[in-house]
């Protein structure tokens, strides 16, 4: 089980996902369902997968559905070893 992240943690964690993700549409499947209308629109307001990418499509994205996606990053995805 992972440890809660402070403020500072969960933005350095997300900064280094956004230099590293690997599986974008798979982090938006465990978000919001894998065949959900809501999966299938990020999927296609994603583009190009960038990371300007990333946060434009975040920056579009209501409040309780940005907390649901970072929530889920964080989950996914640790820039510490174990």
């Amino acid at each position: 089980m992972k440890k809660e992240m402070n403020n500072a943690q969960a933005t350095i964690n997300f900064l280094f996902f956004l230099h590293n993700h690997r599986d974008l549409v798979g982090t938006i499947h465990r978000a919001f369902g894998v065949n959900s209308t809501l999966s299938k629109h990020f999927e296609n307001k994603l583009k190009g997968g960038m990371p300007k990418d990333i946060i434009s499509l975040i920056m579009d994205m209501t409040d309780d559905n940005k907390e649901i996606f970072i929530n889920q990053i964080n989950i996914d995805y640790s820039h510490k070893r174990d």
